[in-house]
């Protein structure tokens, strides 16, 4: 009887241990935030330019892969379809890694933009919605992409779960065939499955949120704060670019 009790008193240890991350969750719809700091483009029949995504970009819009440095592709192929679209294609290694179609609308208030994002075990399709900045009508000569953009809306087609789990020495993270498991002692660690070849280090602010900090070659590219809500069905994602100086924000719901 003795014994018996001693097992039921240890029972629960178990499952006390399980930290407020441990379990599946899933991007709750409508959630996503955009910065408040708007995306510049510049496009014309010379050049298509993005002034604030991560590293210098610049490349001809003449349908042909250039090689660019400093981002995770290390070639994007820009291609203007019609006056009011353009296409980019992103690769690593000659893999085609996502594809994004910008369409402006025909009165160039707005801006829709699908990626097909292929970096993962499974394809996934993003929409975005961004309104353009009251003063940045394009100039003459310029594509209806041009100008300064803020996100107002995005939904998720395909999405995969997130997998997560923390330790009292460690955090992982798992999504579409990408993973990692860092030590809380900052020491970067590869992101399997990432044909970009990230790295990511972790660190804990507290029992129910953790920040994780991506390098590319040495370079903060992304710093994402996991924040868990006090009844434990919720997460508070905060993605930080420190290149670009956006953050976005969404969360995600407990599955599991």
């Amino acid at each position: 009887m003795k014994t018996l009790t001693i097992l039921l008193m240890l029972a629960p240890i178990g499952a006390l241990a399980a930290s407020p991350f441990d379990g599946t969750w899933m991007m709750r719809p409508g959630s996503f935030h955009g910065s408040d700091k708007p995306y510049v483009f510049v496009v014309d029949q010379n050049e298509f330019r993005c002034e604030n995504c991560g590293a210098p970009l610049s490349v001809k819009p003449d349908g042909q892969f250039h090689e660019v440095t400093g981002h995770g592709y290390d070639s994007i192929a820009a291609k203007l379809v019609d006056s009011r679209t353009l296409e980019l294609t992103r690769r690593k290694d000659g893999k085609v890694l996502g594809i994004e179609t910008f369409t402006a609308s025909p009165d160039g208030a707005q801006l829709r933009v699908r990626v097909v994002e292929k970096s993962g075990e499974k394809p996934v399709t993003s929409h975005f919605v961004l309104k353009r900045s009251s003063d940045s009508r394009p100039e003459e000569g310029k594509h209806a992409v041009s100008g300064s953009w803020l996100i107002t809306s995005f939904r998720e087609t395909g999405g995969q779960p997130t997998t997560l789990k923390m330790t009292d020495d460690g955090f992982s993270w798992s999504q579409n065939g990408q993973h990692y498991e860092a030590k809380f002692d900052g020491n970067p660690v590869a992101i399997e499955g990432d044909p970009t070849h990230p790295m990511a280090s972790v660190k804990k602010l507290s029992e129910g949120k953790v920040q994780e900090t991506d390098t590319l070659n040495g370079k903060p590219i992304d710093e994402t704060i996991f924040a868990v809500s006090p009844d434990g069905k919720s997460i508070t994602v905060t993605d930080t670019d420190p290149q670009s100086g956006h953050t976005d924000s969404f969360v995600l719901d407990r599955r599991t």
